[in-house]
């Protein structure tokens, strides 16, 4: 709450003339949610922060409603949308755009295609960021400065000089070759799925037919942790046929899941699955957890340190 509050006060003495503020946890009881906003972004609903938002998608979903208001536009970027976020937009007459209904795109082998309601196509460069999510990232984007023009008129070249340049970090950020150092903030299985997903690609990418991404050269280690209101279960799950050895460690922060009882909850879903078994190191550390996955690599291995926004902050300090 502090947080925000100096955020918008420093907005307020720059005078700045378009403030961007997310949404830490769900939307109706977060601090950001005391501003009305010109346009309401939902990106999607994953299962997370269960204690406060519910366990399901659609109690979820009414809870990141809870930032859209009369009148005004919101826009929906998950493909399959739980049904409360229409409703609760009917409900106090919001004007919804939905992926999918009201604008939708196509990708192809030299770039992609947006659509939105009564215009046409634009044909776009692909976005610089890594990920297929990011053309769903990127047509909410477009979608809600298309519904902002009259207040902010942003070009079609603007839009695309803006793709080519976009960098973000912590988001499937590259600060290393030989071997591959990865960063990404995936810290919830939603996000996590699309970090599996873009491994699975990355790996197997111009790999002959029926070649399986375990023949590509190297290892790929993870150097991990995350904080305890986390689903570590669904996280491990996902990324275990990714990892060939793990490097864990308890966070230096209140809310960092102790180092032994990471270590239990990943033992014990590959003890349940035995055609995933998983090998992990466990340290007191993140810094002691790198060093000794640094002892181990060659220039054909990858790492991927993911887990919590945390992670990747205390990474940067250390390496």
């Amino acid at each position: 709450e502090f947080a925000t509050l100096a955020a918008i006060w420093i907005f307020k003495q720059k005078q700045v003339q378009v403030a961007i503020m997310e949404v830490g946890m769900g939307g109706r009881l977060d601090a950001v949610n005391l501003w009305d906003a010109d346009v309401a972004i939902i990106t999607s609903i994953g299962i997370d922060h269960v204690k406060w938002l519910g366990d399901n998608r659609e109690d979820i979903g009414r809870e990141k409603s809870g930032i859209m208001r009369s009148g005004k536009p919101v826009i929906s970027g998950d493909l399959n949308p739980p049904e409360s976020i229409n409703k609760y937009a009917a409900e106090i007459k919001a004007i919804l755009y939905q992926a999918g209904d009201h604008f939708s795109w196509k990708v192809d082998d030299t770039g992609w295609v947006l659509r939105l309601t009564n215009q046409q196509g634009l044909d776009l460069p692909f976005p610089a960021l890594q990920g297929d999510f990011q053309f769903n990232n990127a047509a909410v984007a477009i979608a809600a400065l298309s519904v902002l023009k009259d207040k902010l008129d942003v070009s079609e070249g603007s839009i695309r000089n803006g793709f080519k340049k976009v960098r973000l970090a912590g988001r499937l950020e590259q600060i290393q070759t030989r071997p591959d150092i990865i960063l990404d903030v995936a810290h919830n299985a939603h996000a996590v799925k699309q970090l599996a997903l873009w491994l699975s690609k990355s790996l197997s990418k111009n790999l002959p037919e029926k070649q399986t991404e375990q023949s590509v050269k190297g290892k790929t280690y993870a150097l991990f942790s995350m904080l305890d209101d986390k689903d570590i279960t669904e996280v491990v799950k996902t990324m275990t046929p990714h990892v060939d050895r793990w490097f864990v460690s308890t966070l230096d922060d209140p809310r960092g899941l102790p180092v032994a009882d990471l270590v239990r909850e990943m033992r014990a879903i590959g003890n349940a699955n035995e055609s995933q078994e998983i090998e992990v190191d466990a340290f007191g550390s993140l810094e002691l957890a790198w060093n000794a996955c640094k002892s181990q690599l060659t220039e054909v291995d990858k790492v991927i340190v993911f887990g919590s926004f945390l992670v990747l902050s205390q990474f940067k300090v250390i390496f």
